[in-house]
């Protein structure tokens, strides 16, 4: 049986983008591409590991994908990355254990890769970047505990900084106008006044962000959606 190695490298890389951004998507995460591209140069490094005859080398082609999780999802949530991590081993391992027991070895099998790719990719800019998704949670100020809900919606951000909307009962000393800030409403653009303010404190990570007060009912905070990321 003749092996074209450059085949073998282009489809193995393909398939591991696939998985990483599934797994991403899934966990509603992002991968940054030097975090990619160090993922799949290690996938492309294992693949050496089944033609070196060395017995203990071979062998560590089976925790490669561990390898490849960890360069590829760096979220502050070690519990969250981990089940990343994880879901991408056990899917790396399940997809090669069907290769095997099927013999799954066509050119039709590389295009549905790249189709599933692009599907893949098609989710995670339309969906996840139009629907707006709000999640109520517990946040902290200072010595105050807030209602919050963070808003997938709240791309707000000044001076690469992201911006949170506040309840203008909390506004006293500790915020410090900075400038304006023309953000877009449901029906209209506003132009909002931006403070420095305390760092605030959420799922156990302190943001570093900037504050607009407004009007808000029900919640005392509405979070920017890169703190969910």
């Amino acid at each position: 049986m003749i092996v074209y190695l450059d085949l073998v490298i282009i489809t193995n890389l393909i398939v591991d983008y696939a998985f990483l951004k599934t797994i991403a998507v899934i966990y509603k995460e992002k991968i940054k591409w030097y975090q990619m591209l160090i993922a799949l140069l290690i996938g492309t490094f294992s693949l050496l590991l089944f033609i070196l005859p060395i017995k203990y080398l071979y062998n560590l082609r089976y925790i490669m994908g561990i390898f490849m999780g960890l360069s590829a999802y760096n979220t502050p949530k070690p519990m969250k990355r981990f089940l990343m991590v994880i879901s991408f081993y056990i899917i790396n391992l399940f997809f090669i254990g069907s290769l095997v027991i099927f013999k799954i070895n066509n050119l039709w099998f590389l295009l549905m890769t790249m189709l599933y790719s692009i599907i893949i990719i098609v989710i995670e800019k339309v969906m996840y970047k139009k629907l707006k998704i709000k999640h109520e949670v517990l946040v902290k100020i200072m010595h105050n505990y807030l209602h919050a809900i963070l808003d997938t919606g709240n791309h707000c951000m000044y001076k690469g900084k992201p911006v949170v909307f506040i309840n203008h009962k909390w506004f006293d000393n500790n915020y410090q106008f900075v400038g304006f800030k023309m953000v877009k409403t449901v029906n209209q653009q506003e132009l909002v006044k931006i403070y420095t303010g305390p760092k605030i404190l959420f799922n156990d990570i302190e943001f570093e962000v900037l504050y607009s007060f407004s009007n808000i009912e029900d919640y005392d905070v509405i979070l920017n959606s890169t703190m969910g990321e």
